[in-house]
């Protein structure tokens, strides 16, 4: 879903604290003035970096984070 498009979902971080996040990994959809240059710098391969619009910035959550809402915007 994150290649097609932008999507929202909401989680539980590891603190406890509830995230709300609309995110994209859709490059044209990303503004190109915060496209990455070079390799990523993933701390582990289950990270997933997304480009978070909420807050214009990339973040990365674990392929293991319980998504407790999910949708296609």
């Amino acid at each position: 879903m994150l290649k097609r498009g932008w999507v929202s979902f909401s989680f539980v971080k590891k603190d406890g604290s509830y995230r709300y996040m609309e995110a994209t990994t859709k490059m044209d959809l990303i503004p190109e003035e915060v496209h990455p240059i070079g390799a990523s710098k993933k701390k582990n391969s289950n990270q997933i970096c997304v480009y978070d619009r909420t807050v214009g910035e990339w973040r990365s959550i674990t392929e293991s984070t319980d998504i407790l809402e999910l949708k296609e915007l």
